[in-house]
């Protein structure tokens, strides 16, 4: 038995794991809400692999917090650029908090959903990016994922999640890759 996300079976025990771990994650942070979200609709082409979309597939909702009113489905990831460079070059924690700094389009997502402060971290296989952990602080806070003592069993559990999530990078199948080569090959 297991969930199926665009194609992709995830075994049960997996999935159990990681929702504790977001619970975990959630609990050590103070964070209102824990999401999980994963690149795909993966599609190959003469340049390789690439990840077009992403969508939520786990969270932890602190007790007495609603979840998403507007989670992310199926958001192509040009939309998100800007976040999405700033996740690339940072190794560890991104802090975006509500304000006229950020574009319209990010604010509108920050107040719809109640946040006030998001802390983001690049789930990746390698240099693959395969997803994004995102904190949601929906009322005032000071606690980080760099406060002491919990920043080394914070980032355990984040080693742990991208162990797991390594599972869940879609590749298309042997027989797709050898077609787009082969059709390829025909139009040149």
């Amino acid at each position: 038995v297991g969930t199926k996300l665009d194609g992709l079976f995830m075994p049960i025990e997996e999935e159990r794991r990681i929702n504790s771990i977001l619970a975990q994650i959630g609990l050590i942070t103070d964070a209102s809400r824990v999401i999980l979200y994963a690149f795909h609709n993966g599609e190959v082409n003469n340049m390789g692999y690439h990840l077009t979309k992403i969508s939520m597939v786990n969270r932890y909702i602190a007790p007495g917090n609603q979840s998403l009113v507007y989670p992310i489905r199926d958001l192509p990831v040009g939309r998100i650029m800007v976040e999405l460079e700033l996740l690339m070059r940072e190794e560890k924690w991104l802090t975006v908090e509500d304000g006229p700094h950020l574009e319209q389009a990010c604010r509108d997502h920050l107040r719809k959903n109640g946040i006030h402060r998001k802390v983001s971290r690049m789930v990746r296989v390698g240099n693959l990016p395969i997803g994004i952990l995102s904190l949601h602080f929906t009322g005032e806070t000071n606690r980080s994922p760099y406060d002491e003592p919990y920043f080394e069993i914070l980032d355990e559990l984040f080693d742990e999640l991208g162990a797991i999530m390594r599972h869940r990078v879609v590749k298309p199948s042997w027989i797709q890759r050898v077609l787009v080569k082969i059709t390829h090959r025909n139009h040149h």
